[in-house]
């Protein structure tokens, strides 16, 4: 991503940053595309900025011998459209509660939190790919998808399930 003056930046053009020629042609794609109070917000946004949306996913939660437990948007950031970041935290922390009390080992807390994690990447994945590359694409994001749920499901513990989602 090109800047205004010409400076190259790999995850964020800063406010007042963004180039004129992409700016128009984005207000326009808005007024395209959006609904008419989401197109006049773009339209009437002076000073904006750029963020890539990047995927983050950690593979071992459990660090140091359990001494470090990786969580939330730490262990998996997920795209925006999915709104499931706060559901992530609390997740891992009911998971937590119970390897505390014992009713699960760290290494079963772990892999709760990676499958919850993996599979609501997938789903950000597969809806940012179906809106913004079209149904194609979403195809093999939905089939990735359901291939994680089912390892998910075969894996997991009966009791777990629901709160997982699944």
């Amino acid at each position: 991503m090109t800047d205004n003056e010409g400076h190259h930046h790999r995850i964020t053009v800063p406010i007042g940053k963004v180039r004129e020629d992409p700016w128009s042609a984005q207000k326009a794609y808005a007024q395209r595309i959006l609904p008419a109070p989401f197109a006049e917000l773009i339209a009437k946004t002076k000073q904006p900025f750029i963020q890539a949306i990047t995927d983050v996913d950690i593979m071992r939660p459990c660090q140091f011998g359990g001494k470090l437990l990786i969580v939330g948007d730490a262990l998996s950031t997920f795209r925006p459209h999915v709104g499931s970041s706060t559901n992530q935290a609390a997740l891992n922390a009911l998971f937590l509660e119970k390897a505390m009390k014992g009713e699960m080992t760290f290494e079963q807390w772990e892999q709760q939190c990676l499958d919850y994690a993996r599979v609501t990447s997938l789903t950000s994945v597969a809806w940012g790919n179906k809106n913004q590359f079209g149904f194609r694409i979403f195809l093999w994001s939905a089939v990735c998808l359901l291939w994680a749920r089912l390892t998910v499901v075969l894996r997991a513990p009966k009791s777990i399930l629901p709160a997982l989602g699944l």
